[in-house]
């Protein structure tokens, strides 16, 4: 999906209707070989003659109307050999139909801002999310474009995926724990049987009762997001809504965001 802003389709229109009233308010009956030339740079504050078809052409190209940019080609052309305003002014209009024929095979998407601000978003976990979890940066980056594009449980797929490299990268504290991606459930089980071993270690370190804590925290919540979300998603019973897609994205944010903290990285 391709990012534009619909103030193009609203240039498009101000610039053919500026760039028609121009020529047959201007009084002449031809164009002299030569007098409309194609501008070296745009000037956005000039919306007249050469400046103001140049802008069509940038708008058309802006938004993949690809014929439509050709259409305009070909005004210059004619402008540039010389012609009479009323054959100016058919071209403009036979470019018209050509920009709104070519459109009418393009679907466009509105995206709501609420949603939008999600879309295309670097880093949308943070700074210190992404240094630490670098290879969630795919996934983090498509659960928001799909929660702005209303696939809602497309997006808490994604999701789950962040959660997947936040348990592997957890369970990597453990030594003998398992990083089999395939099953949380044995992963989880194994990190809480090393954390209720935590006591009788023969080296504990200073911190190990707060440790322990943190790591019990951490591990149930792995074990509801795996009970609550991950198995249904991963399974293709669960279908979510936008209040629950974004009640979910908030959460993982949240979580991921508290493995950064406590120092866990890839």
């Amino acid at each position: 999906m391709e990012k534009f802003s619909a103030a193009a389709f609203y240039a498009i229109g101000k610039y053919l209707v500026a760039t028609k009233e121009g020529f047959i308010k201007s009084g002449q009956t031809h164009i002299l070989p030569g007098a409309l030339k194609r501008p070296e740079k745009l000037d956005l504050d000039d919306i007249s003659g050469a400046m103001a078809i140049e802008m069509i052409r940038y708008n058309c190209e802006d938004i993949g109307l690809t014929v439509s940019v050709k259409c305009v080609d070909k005004v210059f052309d004619l402008g540039e050999r010389g012609c009479t305003i009323q054959q100016f002014a058919d071209s403009l209009n036979q470019l018209s139909e050509i920009i709104v024929w070519e459109m009418a095979d393009k679907m466009f998407m509105f995206i709501p801002a609420i949603r939008a601000e999600r879309y295309d978003k670097e880093q949308a976990f943070g700074d210190v999310t992404a240094t630490a979890f670098p290879s969630a940066s795919f996934d983090i980056k498509e659960a928001g474009n799909c929660f702005a594009s209303a696939r809602y449980t497309a997006s808490v797929f994604h999701l789950m995926r962040v959660l997947e490299i936040g348990l592997i990268t957890f369970a990597r504290l453990f030594p003998s724990v398992p990083t089999n991606r395939e099953n949380w459930q044995q992963i989880i089980e194994k990190i809480e049987s090393e954390i209720r071993a935590l006591p009788q270690a023969a080296v504990k370190p200073p911190d190990w009762k707060q440790k322990q804590e943190q790591y019990s925290q951490t591990a149930n919540n792995f074990m509801f997001f795996k009970d609550a979300w991950r198995n249904y998603t991963a399974h293709a019973r669960g279908k979510y809504t936008d209040d629950e897609a974004d009640s979910i994205y908030r959460n993982v944010r949240s979580f991921m965001q508290g493995l950064a903290k406590l120092g866990m990285s890839e």
